[in-house]
C-alpha cells in the first residue's frame, strides 16, 4: 500500500472477533495508484460525480458479466443455457439497465457496435467452452474477505467472477475481461488482483493445494493462465473519470469544450496558452538559429585564424582548447572508471549528491522509514509550479 494512504474511513468494515477493521480492495488500491485525486473525491470526500454518464466500455463489461453469471448459475442447477438464451439474457440486461446518459470514447460511436461486441464475446466464449464440463463451478460472483497479516488488522475484499475446481484437483480463479487491451504473459504473471484472490481462496479453504489464475480476454477470444509461488503472493484512465468537471487537471478542458467558437477564442485561459505556445515555438526557432550562428562563427574564426571576432556592439571569443571527455553513464567503461576511483579512496573528492535522485528515492519510499525521516529533516517543503506544454490529444478535445 502506498505510504501515507489513509483509507480507513472509506473501506467496508470487516469484523474479526469483536474488532471492526477496514477492508481494502484491489479496485480501491488501483484507483489510488492511478489517480490519488479521484480516490480522494470518491472514497474520502464522497463527492457525487458531476458527470453522471456511464462509460460504454464499463457498461458492456457489466452486461457480459451478468450473462456469464446466469450461464454458470444455471449450470450449477443442472441446466445448460443455449447460446440463444445466453444472448437473450445479455440483451435483456442491456435494455433494462441502459442509463440516462452514456459516455463514448468518440463522438461518432454507435451503441449498436458495442452491443454487437458484447454478443460476439459471449458467442466466442460459448463456442470455446461448450458443453462447460471441463471443471466444476464452486461459486460465481463470490465475495472473499480475508486478512493479509496474522493479526487481521489489514483486511482485503473482492468479488471472484467464477471459482472452479478441475478433475486434476486444481482450483481455478476466473476473471472476465471485455476491454480491447491484451496484456503479455509477463504482465499476467505480475497481476495483483487475482493473486490477492488466491490468498483469499487459500484462507477460506486451507486444504487447497494448487491454484491457477485464469483470465478470459473475451474481445480477443484469448485465455491467459498463471500460477504463483508463496513468494509471489507476498509481493489512460482519466477518460473514464466522472469527476473531470471538478478536477483541476480537467475542469478547464471540460468547460471550454462547450463554448461557441467566439467565446472559446475570448477565454482568458485559451488566450494565455496560445500566447505561451507561440512564444515557445519562437524560442525553439531562435535556439535553432543560435546553433547555426554558433557553428558559422566557429568556422569563420578557424578559417581566418582568429580567437576574437568583432561586431557592431559586441565581440565573440572563439578559442580552441583541449578537454577531457569521460565515458557517459550509458557506457560500460563508466562503471570501471567509478570502481577505479573508489578503489583508490578518492571517490568522496569527486562525487556529488544528486538531489533529484534523492527526492525521487524518498518519493518512492525505497529506503527504511527511519532513514527517510532522517533525510527529510534536512529538507524544507516548498511549493513549486512546473509548466509543461503539450499538444492536445484526441481524447482531450
Amino acid at each position: 500500500m502506498p505510504p501515507g494512504l489513509c483509507v480507513r474511513e472509506s473501506c467496508t468494515a470487516a469484523v474479526t472477533g469483536k474488532v471492526t477493521v477496514p477492508a481494502y480492495s484491489h479496485s480501491r488500491l488501483s484507483l489510488y495508484e492511478t489517480c490519488p485525486r479521484q480516490y480522494r473525491y470518491h472514497y474520502l470526500d464522497r463527492i457525487e460525480p458531476p458527470d453522471e454518464a456511464e462509460a460504454i466500455e464499463l457498461f458492456v463489461g457489466s452486461r457480459v458479466h451478468q450473462a456469464l453469471e446466469a450461464l454458470y448459475r444455471e449450470l450449477m442447477r443442472g441446466r445448460r443455457l443455449t447460446l440463444e438464451e445466453l444472448i437473450a439474457t445479455f440483451r435483456h440486461h442491456w435494455e433494462q439497465e441502459w442509463p440516462k446518459s452514456m459516455r463514448f470514447p468518440r463522438p461518432d460511436d454507435e451503441p449498436a457496435s458495442y452491443r454487437a461486441l458484447g454478443e460476439r464475446c459471449l458467442a466466442d466464449y460459448y463456442a470455446r467452452y461448450e458443453p462447460f464440463d471441463g471443471d466444476h463451478t464452486i461459486a460465481v460472483e463470490r465475495l472473499l474477505v480475508f486478512p493479509l497479516d496474522p493479526e487481521g488488522e489489514v483486511q482485503v475484499q473482492g468479488y471472484v467472477d467464477r471459482l472452479s475446481v478441475g478433475a486434476d484437483g486444481v482450483w481455478r480463479i476466473h476473471d472476465y475481461k471485455t476491454g480491447k487491451y491484451l496484456p503479455t504473459q509477463q504482465q499476467a504473471d505480475a497481476d495483483r488482483q487475482l493473486a490477492l484472490y488466491e490468498i483469499g481462496v487459500r484462507h477460506a479453504w486451507p486444504d487447497v493445494r494448487e491454484v491457477e489464475l485464469v483470465w478470459h480476454y473475451l474481445a480477443h477470444d484469448v485465455e491467459l493462465r498463471s500460477r504463483r509461488s508463496t513468494d509471489d503472493l507476498a509481493q489512460d484512465h482519466c477518460g473514464w473519470c466522472p469527476y473531470r468537471a471538478i478536477c483541476p487537471a480537467w475542469s478547464h478542458l471540460v468547460a471550454t469544450e462547450q463554448l461557441t467558437p467566439q467565446r472559446f477564442a475570448g477565454d482568458a485561459g485559451v488566450q494565455l496558452v496560445d500566447r505561451y505556445a507561440g512564444l515557445k515555438a519562437e524560442q525553439r526557432r531562435i535556439d535553432a538559429e543560435l546553433e547555426t550562428a554558433h557553428g558559422d562563427l566557429v568556422r569563420f574564426a578557424e578559417q581566418e585564424s582568429l580567437e576574437r571576432v568583432r561586431g557592431t556592439e559586441h565581440v565573440v571569443t572563439a578559442k580552441r582548447a583541449s578537454a577531457l571527455r569521460f565515458p557517459s553513464k550509458d557506457d560500460e567503461a563508466r562503471g570501471e572508471l567509478e570502481r577505479f576511483v573508489k578503489d583508490h579512496g578518492r571517490w568522496d573528492e569527486v562525487s556529488e549528491l544528486s538531489l533529484r535522485a534523492l527526492a525521487k528515492t524518498l518519493e518512492l519510499a525505497r529506503w527504511p522509514q527511519a532513514l527517510v525521516d532522517g533525510v527529510r529533516s534536512f529538507a524544507a517543503r516548498v511549493n513549486v509550479v512546473r509548466v509543461r506544454l503539450a499538444r492536445l490529444k484526441p481524447e482531450d478535445e
